[in-house]
């Protein structure tokens, strides 16, 4: 097993734009994309996926301080972003690499919202569900979001 990592955030490798609040909250959950934005308390999807730089910011937040010395890993299929870890024989690291992969789920929604990027998880059964060598824990859907309330005049540089 690893030693507790401390992992120090640099702000400045992410070139984060600022983002009005409500587009933050909204991120998480974001629903329905039929084209027909409304006034909703969770965010709308465009259904179009952000770009590659914003989802490789996203996937770089999933490196999270880690306990074991498993696999975590991330694919996509389609527009859903996949959590899990390669499968281990040992139970009590199969049982970290569960909690280890928790922590990414975390970091996803907290990117997500930085970002201001729609996403909504999907879980994949307490214990995970097996893709050949690989045990997903989550998928996320990731897609732009709608201008919340339709004006986006709702931000932190507008009090």
């Amino acid at each position: 097993m690893n030693k507790r990592a401390r992992v120090e955030l640099d702000l400045n490798k992410f070139s984060i734009n600022p983002i009005s609040i409500e587009t933050c909250l909204n991120s998480r959950c974001s629903s329905d994309f039929d084209g027909d934005p409304k006034k909703n308390h969770w965010g709308i999807y465009i259904d179009s996926r952000p770009s590659e730089n914003i989802i490789n910011k996203i996937v770089r937040c999933c490196q999270t301080p880690r306990f074991s010395d498993g696999k975590l890993i991330t694919w996509f299929e389609g527009n859903y972003l996949f959590l899990g870890f390669e499968t281990v024989k040992d139970a009590f690291e199969e049982r970290i690499l569960h909690i280890e992969s928790g922590m990414q789920h975390q970091a996803v929604h907290l990117a997500c919202a930085a970002l201001g990027v729609g996403t909504c998880i999907h879980n994949m059964g307490i214990n995970g569900t097996q893709y050949d060598n690989r045990m997903a824990t989550a998928r996320h859907l990731i897609l732009e979001m709608a201008d919340c309330y339709e004006t986006g005049n709702y931000s932190v540089y507008n009090w």
